[in-house]
């Protein structure tokens, strides 16, 4: 069978490059050959993370295009390396055929070739199945003509699904079956998804850190899905030095006596949006939580934060959060577009304000209303 041939991303080659930093800035690679560890820095904090074991002779490569691994060349023992940027632990070995000095993506962004100093290849590998490949395959045959998909936003209340009864952990499974959906987009980071996904598999349980605090995941998604039969989306743009970043700042904002017209404007802010979300039903009620009205109450508060902190706050700002986060829905819904199919969207309720606009800008989905299923999952 003829290979099929394909340009590369005109861009230099980054083996010998000194450093490689995720596209918000927030964590930094170094390869030390010394010891065949690659050290990771949160630069939003100027704070290590890890020193991870990973080859002899390691050099920096590239990053995938999800960020979920960094791909890293292995002159002492010629393989390319898959490490992950959230457990930052070594995820997969590819034996190449020659001593590695360059990678670039392939022009379908699937694929990794390494080649060697003089250029020659040593190695085709894909990014999905991290394994070498000989070639790369023609792409799919034109898709059946265009459908919309049908999706569904709902708001989660993350830990307090555990002690809710109106929006309980069994109504949410219950909904998420008469929903049915083939694709389940979802609050978890999608360089944390894969190691989650593995533990429950292995042993019924999720111990992964960031996904435990999601009891919509861990109690509901995870024991539905080798039923239910959804295929499960990580989307989450958010990360802990993110976190701590926005905290600190707010902190720090709070008792800067410079600021005090504007930590009051916020506070008052929040007040007033508490009484706007108290005034219109219980804060678990999710028959309130899915309406333009909960919305609403939930931007009195956002828009003062905006207004006031978000430029100061940077990758920590509201704004800047939901970007990241709607940058991979939106990668998700543009690789569904067409097919026709029903998708569950999970968030916390806070991001629904955000979102849902953004949501309906699109053409080629049909927003469902939340009310019949939840009809369905509270019937007795």
């Amino acid at each position: 069978a003829a290979v099929l041939t394909i340009a590369v991303v005109s861009r230099p080659a980054l083996a010998q490059a000194p450093f490689l930093r995720t596209a918000d800035g927030v964590l930094e690679f170094v390869a030390n050959t010394g010891d065949g560890t690659v050290s990771v820095t949160d630069r939003l904090n100027d704070a290590p993370l890890s020193r991870s074991l990973v080859c002899p002779g390691p050099t920096l490569g590239a990053l995938t295009p999800d960020e979920v691994s960094l791909l890293v060349l292995c002159g002492g023992s010629n393989e390319l390396v898959f490490l992950n940027t959230a457990a930052f632990d070594v995820t997969g070995r590819v034996a190449l055929s020659g001593r590695p000095a360059s990678v670039t993506l392939t022009g379908d962004r699937a694929h990794a070739e390494v080649n060697a100093q003089d250029g020659t290849r040593v190695g085709l590998v894909s990014l999905s199945t991290q394994k070498a490949v000989d070639r790369i395959e023609p792409p799919a045959p034109p898709a059946a003509p265009s459908r919309k998909n049908e999706l569904i936003f709902l708001g989660m209340i993350h830990g307090e699904h555990r002690t809710s009864s109106l929006f309980s952990l069994e109504v949410l499974r219950k909904m998420v079956i008469a929903i049915r959906p083939d694709h389940w987009l979802t609050e978890i980071p999608p360089n944390r998804l894969a190691r989650a996904t593995e533990e429950f598999a292995r042993i019924g349980a999720v111990v992964e850190p960031r996904v435990t605090r999601f009891p919509e995941y861990v109690d509901v998604l995870f024991p539905l899905l080798a039923n239910e039969g959804f295929t499960v989306h990580g989307t989450a743009g958010w990360s802990h030095p993110m976190d701590r970043y926005r905290r600190e700042r707010l902190a720090a904002i709070a008792k800067d006596p410079a600021r005090t017209a504007d930590w009051r404007a916020y506070q008052n802010a929040l007040a007033a949006g508490e009484k706007a979300l108290a005034a219109g039903g219980a804060a678990d009620d999710p028959r309130w939580i899915h309406t333009d009205a909960y919305d609403r109450a939930q931007r009195v508060a956002l828009d003062v934060c905006n207004a006031r902190f978000d430029k100061e706050l940077g990758t920590g700002g509201w704004d800047t959060i939901n970007k990241a986060h709607f940058a991979n829905i939106t990668r998700v819904l543009d690789s569904l577009e067409g097919q026709g199919v029903r998708i569950l969207i999970t968030y916390g309720a806070g991001h629904k304000s955000w979102m849902l606009p953004r949501l309906r800008e699109r053409t080629d989905i049909t927003l469902l209303e939340v009310g019949p299923f939840l009809d369905a999952a509270t019937a007795r």
